[in-house]
């Protein structure tokens, strides 16, 4: 479905990304939202349909004001089926999600729950790729999580050399340490709370009844401020 939004729009037909705002995952509806925005449709449209377009909700139905604003728009647009098409593959599709996904998951809205849940949907589709392909996903979810204290703790130097075969290891000391992990506002990743793992607590509970510092995990301070 991504790769056909992406596909026709590039033809100047905004007619599948139109349809899209009304299929069920909320992904799909997203990659719509930044297709019509390639289309040039408003700034302030994309914002709405974005928002409306997170993990949870529903499909926009078609008597949505800022949907039928996005109607309106495309039939203002003359598609160019001569126009050469952008075709993506299975890897630039699953690019595309992880954008989305990690916008998401930076989102100061979204709970540590939720965020954790992304994360995961963003690994599942290490199995959509080709098998030569699938490390992209490993160097991901470093991006999303601790790299420093995942590569320590796999013994390894870089990133490169974790997620070079796959993603698994990566992925096995995810799903080991998940429950130790908390949100940094401040770099807009997660982090290992050492503490935590130490006592073999999730932070979360952990945390109760040891709270953090004044500058100490989440409570850290950036020099430019987190979104």
């Amino acid at each position: 479905m991504i790769q056909q939004l992406v596909e026709s729009s590039s033809q100047r037909d905004g007619r599948p990304a139109l349809a899209a705002l009304g299929d069920d995952s909320w992904l799909v509806r997203q990659a719509a939202v930044i297709r019509l925005s390639v289309l040039e449709l408003d700034a302030a449209t994309c914002e709405g349909l974005r928002r409306q377009s997170g993990p949870g909700s529903k499909p926009l139905p078609g008597v949505d004001p800022l949907r039928k604003k996005a109607a309106a728009h495309i039939a203002t647009i003359q598609p160019d089926p001569q126009a050469p098409a952008e075709e993506i593959d299975e890897l630039e599709a699953v690019r595309l999600v992880c954008a989305i996904l990690s916008d998401q998951i930076s989102r100061k809205s979204a709970s540590d729950a939720l965020r954790r849940r992304l994360v995961e949907q963003g690994l599942s589709y290490r199995h959509a790729l080709k098998r030569k392909d699938r490390p992209w996903i490993g160097r991901q979810l470093l991006a999303w999580t601790d790299q420093a204290q995942a590569l320590a703790d796999l013994e390894l130097q870089t990133a490169q050399k974790a997620a070079a075969d796959g993603g698994i290891k990566l992925g096995a000391w995810y799903v080991d340490n998940r429950d130790y992990l908390y949100w940094q506002p401040s770099e807009r990743r997660f982090r290992l709370d050492a503490a935590a793992r130490k006592a073999k607590t999730p932070s979360a509970e952990f945390r109760k009844k040891t709270p953090w510092g004044k500058e100490e995990g989440p409570n850290k301070r950036s020099e430019s401020p987190s979104r």
